[in-house]
This record gives structure tokens, sequence and C-alpha cells, in this order.
């Protein structure tokens, strides 16, 4: 067991810290809206960023993105967050053809609770030239749920949407770093860092008893 040490450390040391995404069926690779809760959106297959789905409006008019409005066209999400726990938040959008003669993609974010939501960012008239950009912004939780809402406008054409993910920026779990894996496994193995460095750390599958 001990000369096949050098081999689950370094499988160890190159483990990826992996952190969950927040969102349900951020991709709309579902081919609905599981996950969501929308009004004034639907299920795309002509104009993914990747996929097979996307989430496309075509709704006209100023009070598609007017909050509160019944008749605005917008896709939201629920989450479990943690208090003042920062998250990066990422999506992909594509304003459609003749984007500045009346488009608006309005990202809302925060406590659902509260009297309002706060806005990350309105993309209003912007021309994304037919393709989809990225939009990558760290966002603060305020409470123990927030709620990530779109509200979308597209007067001539389809405003798209796709790819979003919420992603916690600093692990909540108490998991160790790296540095004290290796002395978990270190000591686990029987191999104290002295005995260790007795031995040649060139070649370490030659380990000789």
């Amino acid at each position: 067991m001990l000369k096949v040490f050098p081999a689950v450390l370094v499988s160890l040391l190159f483990v990826p810290l992996v952190r969950a995404d927040l969102i349900t069926n951020g991709g709309f690779e579902t081919g609905d809206f599981t996950g969501w809760t929308q009004s004034g959106w639907l299920i795309d297959t002509t104009n993914p960023n990747s996929g097979v789905y996307d989430a496309s409006t075509g709704c006209s008019g100023a009070f598609c993105t007017t909050v509160g409005d019944p008749n605005s066209s917008y896709l939201y999400q629920d989450l479990a967050t943690t208090v003042a726990a920062k998250y990066t938040l990422s999506f992909f959008y594509n304003s459609g053809q003749l984007a500045t003669q009346g488009s608006e993609l309005l990202v809302l974010w925060g406590d659902p609770n509260a009297p309002g939501l706060t806005t990350v960012v309105d993309f209003a008239n912007v021309d994304t030239a037919g393709k989809y950009l990225q939009f990558t912004v760290t966002v603060t939780a305020t409470s123990a749920s927030s709620q990530l809402e779109f509200l979308g406008r597209q007067d001539l054409d389809f405003y798209s949407l796709d790819d979003v993910t919420l992603i916690a920026q600093t692990s909540t779990s108490g998991a160790p770093e790296p540095g004290s894996l290796l002395l978990v496994v270190a000591g686990a193995a029987g191999l104290g860092l002295k005995k260790l460095s007795s031995y040649s750390l060139r070649k370490p599958q030659y380990f000789q008893y």
C-alpha cells in the first residue's frame, strides 16, 4: 500500500474544487421551463447558444419589462442562498435583429420578500449583432432566499437567453484545502513527511523497502 501512496497523493492534488450551480435548467435543455416561473417566454430551438434549446421572448412594448405589470414578460427562479455570501452570475444573451429599435433585457436580483429587487443590469436597445454575448457579474445575497429574474422585450424580433449559471464564490462546507488533504492522506498511509523525504522524489514509482 505504501508503494502506491505517491500516485494517490498526486491524484488528490489535482482534484478540482467543484461548486454546484444553483440554477435549475439554466440551459433550458429539458425542453421546457422546469425550475423556472415565467410568462411571455417560449422555448426555442432555432438559436441556442449551446445545446438544443434556449429561452426567447417576442414581447413588444415598454410594459414587457415594467416590473409589476401583469403583461410583462418575466422569467425567474427563487434560490436558497446564504446571507452575505457572494455568487458569480453568468448568462448569454442575444438581442436579435433591429435591436436598437426596441429591445431590452432587464436582470433583477434580491430578496423576493423585500419591497423590490435590485437591478443587476439593464440592456436597453443594445445590439449584439445577431450573436450571443456573455455577461458575468458578482451578486451578494441579503437573505436565505434570493430571486433571479429576467424581463425581456423585442419589438421587431426575438430576444434570446441561454446558459444561466449562479455559483458560490466561496465554499461553506468546511472542506479542507489541498495542503490539508496532503497531511491527512500522509498520516492515513502511515508515512511521516520526514520518512517520505528520505527517498528520491524524482521517481516515486520506484520506492523500494
